[in-house]
């Protein structure tokens, strides 16, 4: 209603004489009621009262109309409540210039006690606005306003504007808020599909990829495309400027002073809201650009946070963008009394070329003591979070993204990138090389942020960390990915916290485990139950049936695989979306007897430094041992104990080659899979993909080709809880030894299913 009403040019005249007459003829009553629905402009009245001073159409000196109304100009939907407007016939300043004869000026007076509009995303509010027009002046205020878009959010209060030769803004206290946006589930790639019904039976390229993380068939790699996420990003920049020059240019005078007292700025996170401010902020036009300035107030600290941007009113201008100082305190709404305020502090200096655009941009950031809640983080809060980022770029429409260098940094752990990635139009090119900088390894727990690593609290480490890599990548040929990195991980556990004590499970221990529908439980096991079996009584086909199908290279690494890694990048390319991890045996270790089943950035970070943990605590047989008797193998199915005689009717050490690779390839997705042991019978594609396995361990070694053919030519029968018990049979290979030299991790050759 007042963009409506102080930008269009109402004619004197008309508003004296056939306005009125209009309204006195067709929507005013004799008692001066307004004829409800009656629509001017958009602006449609309801529930109006009209009065007017003097004694005809020709001498009236005041109108005044009263009432509720709808707006519906264009695209906007609003609200009016009980509004009051006047247009008054009077002199105004520059009456004197006009021709003797001329009509008098008319003052326009607009009261609102509540105003609301959407425009598309846009959401308005304000509350007691007043508007003035006349003596060559506009001048409106609001006591109190709030608007939407998006994430974004804004509340005033005691906003003026006065425009005349020159507009002056002026607003007491200003909040703008940015909530955090839910983390869109595909990450990189396109989503998934959605997984099957519980006891639905394995479509067949979802089993090739669950039972051999070694590979899936060859899956078209996405349409190639030119858009890349920072040319994207840079056209809607490009789009939003020149949006900008058409909405202000009209609207800026010649001149323009505004003033904000007090402006905060509020990002909002998952259960707290972080505050910058209050400063104030001013804006000017200059002759090529709107300048916009923002100052915190000093800090204790150091000198105030202060930044400036220019934002170009032509065509070919250049928008920048500079911040510096501090350190100044932010706000917590949650935080402990007495505690101290985290900090910023840093360096911005930012420029936006327009034709073609272009973005350059240098900074040093950080942040102290601050404190982020999040669920993709962690399950608590992380506190005492000191952070850096010191970064130089630059971004093009051509599509290269040149890293020039970028410096992370989270306690006392840093991590440098340099760079360049290029978006073709068969798909991404990227050319990068990292380093991790040498750093004390109980220095770098400690300084990590509560919360981070809960399960290492009051563990100490001695020695270094330190790390190099390179990847080179097309994603339109993912299989020629070359990827390398050398970690030198000289951290060795001094002491660590006693649920994590190796000593803890070399006897009779508490194991958390999951029922199907999430809930957790409690089983004990370890040496000496009556479910524990130890390595010597695991038949040696379920070692050579884990290796083939989990871990290829277990015997040789630390934990992480370098090959399972590469493999893993190169297939979820070329798949275009998430179809592998790299998990290994130790990793997945740590997992069972630590972690949770929560998907955070916190349990992903444990689990690598628990495996780290685990590989100097136990030997790789140990390691086994542990593993077989704490896995998941199907509902309410825990160790290799209860998986044998639930599948087979069988103990660990009678397996055969068959039934341990069948076993084997349950693990990825036991519950799923376990339709078949429902049903009493293995499908005949499971039947083959558990064949397809059998080849790949001979094709590495580790089974004789005796051993092949006959394990190819074993049934495969499931035990029913109906059935009697299978005949016993001797343990199975008893002096077979498991190969601990092999090729790591290999694709699945095309003979699979």
């Amino acid at each position: 209603m007042l963009v409506v009403l102080a930008g269009h040019e109402v004619s004197r005249a008309l508003a004296r004489r056939a306005l009125l007459e209009r309204l006195e003829a067709r929507h005013v009553r004799a008692d001066g009621r307004c004829s409800v629905g009656w629509a001017w402009r958009g602006v449609r009245l309801s529930d109006c009262t009209l009065t007017q001073q003097g004694a005809g159409v020709a001498d009236v000196e005041r109108i005044t109309v009263r009432f509720d109304g709808r707006l519906r100009p264009a695209s906007v939907e609003g609200t009016l409540r009980r509004v009051e407007l006047s247009l008054t016939s009077r002199e105004d300043a520059d009456d004197s210039a006009r021709r003797e004869g001329s009509p008098r000026g008319l003052g326009i007076d607009v009261h609102v006690v509540r105003f609301e509009a959407t425009l598309a995303d846009l959401w308005l509010e304000a509350d007691d606005v007043l508007l003035e027009r006349g003596d060559g002046e506009l001048r409106a205020e609001a006591k109190q306003g709030r608007a939407r878009y998006g994430p974004l959010s804004a509340r005033l209060q005691g906003a003026r504007l006065r425009r005349a030769d020159r507009t002056e803004v002026t607003v007491d206290a200003l909040v703008l808020q940015a909530a955090a946006r839910p983390a869109a589930s595909a990450g990189v790639f396109p989503a998934a599909p959605a997984p099957a019904a519980a006891g639905a039976p394995p479509e067949e390229d979802e089993a090739d990829a669950l039972a051999s993380p070694h590979g899936t068939a060859a899956t078209p790699a996405p349409e190639p495309t030119a858009a890349t996420p920072w040319t994207s990003a840079l056209d809607r920049l490009g789009t939003t400027m020149a949006r900008a020059r058409r909405v202000l240019l009209p609207l800026l005078p010649g001149a323009l002073l505004a003033r904000v007292d007090a402006l905060s700025l509020v990002a909002a996170l998952d259960h707290d809201e972080l505050t910058l401010g209050p400063g104030v902020l001013r804006a000017s036009r200059e002759a090529r650009s709107l300048v916009v300035s923002y100052g915190t107030e000093r800090g204790t600290q150091g000198p105030p946070l202060e930044g400036e941007l220019r934002l170009p009113l032509d065509d070919d201008g250049e928008l920048r963008a500079d911040l510096r100082g501090g350190p100044v305190p932010l706000t917590l709404s949650t935080a402990d009394d007495g505690a101290s305020p985290p900090t910023l502090q840093g360096v911005l200096h930012m420029r936006v070329a327009q034709a073609p655009v272009t973005l350059e941009a240098e900074g040093d950031m950080t942040v102290r003591r601050l404190t982020v809640g999040h669920p993709a983080l962690a399950a608590e809060p992380l506190r005492q979070l000191e952070a850096a980022l010191r970064f130089d770029v630059r971004a093009g429409a051509e599509g290269v993204l040149e890293i020039r260098h970028a410096e992370a940094g989270l306690g006392a752990l840093r991590l440098a990138v340099r760079g360049r990635v290029e978006g073709t139009a068969r798909g991404l090119q990227a050319r990068l090389a990292g380093e991790l900088p040498v750093a004390p390894c109980d220095a770098l727990l400690a300084s990590m942020p509560s919360g981070l690593f809960p399960s290492l609290q009051g563990a100490r480490l001695h020695g270094s960390f330190a790390g190099l890599g390179s990847l080179v990548v097309d994603t339109a040929a993912p299989d020629d990915l070359e990827l390398r990195f050398d970690v030198a991980d000289g951290c060795r556990f001094i002491t660590v916290p006693a649920a994590l004590d190796a000593d803890r499970f070399r006897q009779p221990f508490r194991h958390r485990a999951h029922h199907p529908d999430g809930s957790t439980f409690e089983r004990e096991t370890g040496p000496g139950t009556p479910t524990w079996t130890p390595f010597t009584a695991l038949s040696p086909y379920l070692v050579v049936a884990v290796i083939t199908t989990e871990d290829g290279g277990f015997y040789q690494h630390h934990g992480v695989s370098h090959r399972a890694v590469r493999d893993a990048l190169a297939a979820n390319l070329r798949a275009g979306r998430f179809v592998r991890g790299a998990s290994t045996i130790t990793m997945q270790l740590a997992k069972n007897l630590f972690l949770g089943r929560e998907k955070t950035l916190s349990r992903k970070l444990e689990e690598l430094a628990l495996t780290a943990y685990l590989e100097q605590a136990f030997s790789k047989n140990e390691l086994l041992e542990l593993y077989f008797n704490v896995i998941e193998f199907g509902p309410d199915v825990y160790g290799i104990a209860e998986a044998a005689e639930h599948y087979f009717g069988r103990t660990p050490n009678e397996l055969n080659l068959v039934e341990s690779m069948f076993l084997s390839t349950l693990l990825p997705s036991p519950l799923r899979l376990h339709a078949m042991r429902d049903r009493g019978a293995v499908t005949p594609r499971w039947r083959k993909q558990v064949d397809a396995l059998l080849r790949i361990a001979h094709k590495r070694g580790l089974v004789t080709a005796g051993e092949l053919s006959e394990a190819l030519a074993a049934p495969l029968d499931l035990h029913t809880d109906d059935a009697p018990p299978p005949k016993p049979r001797p343990p199975a290979a008893p002096h077979r030894r498991v190969p601990d030299t092999f090729d790591d991790w290999e694709e699945l050759p095309s003979e699979g299913p």
